[in-house]
């Protein structure tokens, strides 16, 4: 007796956690989510997961705020990820705030980190990176599934 594919918990859970995905990429362009624990904080917005330390406690907290309520220009479709620490610099160039406005994520994420403590952190996740380890976890696992699959019924 041969399974077929549409019958496999593999299968239909990687195609839900993909649509997933994709949900959240197209409602991280539209919102701004963030929620924050202890000396943690976990954002969603403009395409991506930010992840990072603060330099103060706070208590669980979570808020989620139209993406115009946060201005940036908008970034290319598939941004690129990056790690980023803090620098501890006591004077950082001043902008207007035109300037402010037409910056991009990663441009004020650095911004920010130029006054940051050293020991600060934060991370940007592209949803197009994480759709592809994804994806090709969910490939993997086909694939080793319908291998064993042939090594049972010959």
């Amino acid at each position: 007796m041969k399974l077929v594919l549409h019958r496999s918990i593999t299968f239909w859970s990687g195609i839900i956690v993909m649509v997933f995905i994709c949900w959240a990429w197209r409602d991280s362009k539209e919102h701004w989510s963030c929620s924050t624990f202890k000396s943690w904080h976990a954002q969603h917005y403009k395409s991506a997961f930010i992840f990072g330390s603060n330099d103060h406690t706070t208590p669980l907290r979570w808020q989620r705020l139209p993406a115009s309520a946060y201005p940036i220009q908008e970034e290319e479709y598939f941004p690129a990820p990056y790690l980023t620490w803090g620098r501890e610099r006591r004077y950082v160039h001043a902008l207007t705030a035109m300037q402010r406005e037409q910056r991009t994520l990663r441009e004020k994420t650095l911004g920010l980190m130029e006054k940051a403590k050293r020991h600060i952190w934060m991370s940007f996740i592209p949803h197009w990176l994480i759709l592809l380890a994804v994806g090709a976890v969910w490939l993997g696992l086909l694939f080793w599934r319908a291998r064993r699959r042939r090594k049972v019924l010959s």
